[in-house]
C-alpha cells in the first residue's frame, strides 16, 4: 500500500491474479487529518475551553465549551460558544463547467457533494471525481452535471458565530460542562451542574414567606 507496508507484513498477494480493470479497495478503521486549531481571542487560560464538545451530524457547525470561563456579568460561570465550519454552494447554470473556486484560506482536505452525494477525491481514490487544482475543485469528466444541480463545497474555513451564557449566570455553574445537539440539528442542550439559581431563587422565597409569618 506504501512505504512501510512491507515492514508491517501488509503486502498486498493475490493467489489468483484480478482480471484486468477489476476495482480494488482498501480501507481503515478509522482516519483523521488534522486540519486546524480552534480558539477564542482574549479568553480566560483556566476557562477549560474544550471541556466538552458537540458537532451537527453534518459537522458544519461545532459546539465547545468552556465552564470556567467569564460572561458578561459573573466571572468563572462558564460559556459555550458555536463555530461555523464553511460551505460554498453552486446552482449548475452551465454543465460544460467542471471548475468551481474555493474560498480564501480553505484548509485540505475538501470535501465535495453533488445533490447531497459525496463525490470521491482522486488524491485518495483511483479515477476519484474530483481535484484540488490550485484555489478550484475541479470535476472529473465522468461527473455529469444538469441545470439546477446542486455542487456544494466544504473547505474547512472555521468562524465564531456566537458565545452563548445562562440566562441567570451563576458564579461557578460552569455553564458548557456538557454540550449536544439534537440529531436534527435545530436543537443545543447545555449543562450547567454547579447552577444553583433554583436552589437560591427557593430559599429566597422561603425567607419571604417566614418573614411574613413573623
Amino acid at each position: 500500500f506504501n512505504s512501510d507496508s512491507a515492514l508491517l507484513s501488509q503486502d498486498l498477494v493475490f493467489n489468483t491474479v484480478p482480471a484486468a480493470g477489476a476495482k480494488i479497495e482498501v480501507t481503515s478503521l478509522s482516519y483523521f487529518t488534522f486540519v486546524q486549531i480552534l480558539s477564542v481571542p482574549g479568553i480566560p487560560i483556566n476557562a477549560r475551553f474544550g471541556s466538552s464538545v458537540a458537532s451537527a451530524t453534518d459537522g458544519r457547525q461545532v459546539i465547545i465549551g468552556a465552564p470556567f470561563d467569564d460572561s458578561d456579568t459573573v466571572n468563572t460561570s462558564g460559556s459555550v460558544y458555536a463555530f461555523d465550519r464553511s460551505v460554498t454552494a453552486y446552482t449548475i447554470t452551465d454543465p460544460t463547467d467542471l471548475s468551481y473556486a474555493l474560498p480564501a484560506n480553505f484548509q485540505e482536505p475538501v470535501a465535495v457533494k453533488l445533490n447531497n452525494q459525496f463525490l470521491t477525491n482522486d488524491a485518495q481514490f483511483l479515477n476519484g471525481q474530483f481535484s484540488v487544482v490550485g484555489t478550484n475543485v475541479v470535476l472529473a469528466s465522468s461527473v455529469t452535471l444538469a441545470v439546477g444541480d446542486v455542487l456544494e463545497l466544504e473547505s474547512n474555513v472555521f468562524r465564531e458565530i456566537q458565545k452563548l451564557n445562562a440566562d441567570l449566570p451563576f458564579d461557578e455553574g460552569q455553564y458548557g460542562a456538557s454540550v449536544d445537539l439534537c440529531t436534527n440539528n435545530c436543537s443545543l442542550y447545555i449543562g450547567s451542574p454547579y447552577d444553583g439559581t433554583i436552589y437560591a431563587r427557593s430559599e429566597e422565597h422561603t425567607s419571604e414567606l417566614q418573614s411574613r409569618l413573623h
